[in-house]
């Protein structure tokens, strides 16, 4: 087994904080994916077609019921007539809206680095433990010693405190 497979398997022992980094690493993913991939259709429309919120929204929802899309992921009325008209109220929205995706997908990112680097970290501590636990537990005629040079020998001086 190659050294890599050795520490990879040892890692393997901190499960919960592995499983959370890749969640991390994922949602890292797909908030860059949807922030890189969403926003220049939105920008499009805003800014070459000069429409605005609900106008985005009515569309939306008729490509969706042109496709067949189920009604559940459709944008409802009431919401449609509550968003802000305008161009530029539109681009700040969206804006907003890209801005706080970029501040979870950073911080999923900072996440999924410390988890990481906590696992490996504990990993590395707990390799270079390893000899020490392991001369501790091992007899002392191992090391050579005889049984009175034991520290709890009768004939070995105690010492006392202060």
């Amino acid at each position: 087994m190659t050294p890599y497979w050795q520490f990879a398997r040892r890692m393997l022992r901190y499960r919960l904080l592995f499983a959370a980094s890749v969640a991390m690493v994922v949602m890292s993913a797909f908030s860059l994916g949807v922030g890189l991939l969403g926003a220049k259709p939105v920008m499009d429309a805003i800014l070459d077609k000069g429409q605005d919120l609900p106008e985005l929204a009515a569309g939306l929802n008729a490509k969706f019921e042109q496709e067949g899309v189920s009604a559940a992921f459709r944008v409802p009325q009431h919401v449609i007539d509550s968003l802000p008209p305008g161009e530029f109220t539109a681009l700040v929205w969206i804006m907003t809206g890209l801005a706080l995706l970029a501040v979870i997908g950073s911080t999923t990112t900072f996440l999924h680095a410390f988890l990481a680097h906590t696992i490996v970290n504990r990993t590395i501590t707990a390799v270079r433990r390893l000899p020490s636990w392991r001369r501790q537990r091992r007899p002392q005629r191992a090391h050579g010693l005889s049984s009175r040079h034991r520290p709890d020998h009768p004939a070995r001086p105690r010492r006392t405190g202060c």
